[in-house]
């Protein structure tokens, strides 16, 4: 029989959480520790999501409730600073269905679609945790 592990990822921001997203959807234990007595995001105001980023989050089933709390597009307007139109670039692609161009969404919303998704799947997560040393494996 083969022993259980559980894996350990320093960090709760975005990229800890996604990877506990993915290990839990793989059916992975994970434990998430972060330094911070509260689990939030303090990473600036947003960001944008490109096609293959989506297509990659939606492999891990968290693409869709990004979409939704985010502004998906499929063109990007280059404007100047009067509104007049320069050019618009298509982003669309073969991202897959209902998956956009890309998506811009504030870091604290992406933050929290992460963390409950975690939570949902079972990950454990513990705040005002420092790792201090290494164990052998």
């Amino acid at each position: 029989m083969a022993e259980a592990r559980t894996i350990l990822v320093s960090g709760g921001g975005i990229t800890g959480l996604t990877l506990a997203c993915a290990l839990r959807a793989s059916d992975i234990d994970v434990e998430v520790v972060e330094a911070k007595p509260t689990l939030s995001d303090d990473g600036g105001i947003g960001l944008t999501l490109v096609g293959n980023a989506l297509r990659a989050l939606d492999g891990i089933g968290v693409a869709r409730p990004i979409i939704e709390r985010g502004v998906p597009a499929d063109s990007i307007r280059l404007c100047m600073s009067d509104g007049t139109l320069l050019r618009e670039q298509p982003t669309a692609g073969p991202w897959g269905e209902g998956i956009p161009g890309h998506c811009s969404i504030s870091r604290k919303n992406l933050h929290g679609v992460l963390a409950q998704t975690a939570i949902d799947r079972g990950a454990r997560i513990r705040t005002g945790v420092h790792i201090s040393a290494s164990v052998p494996l």
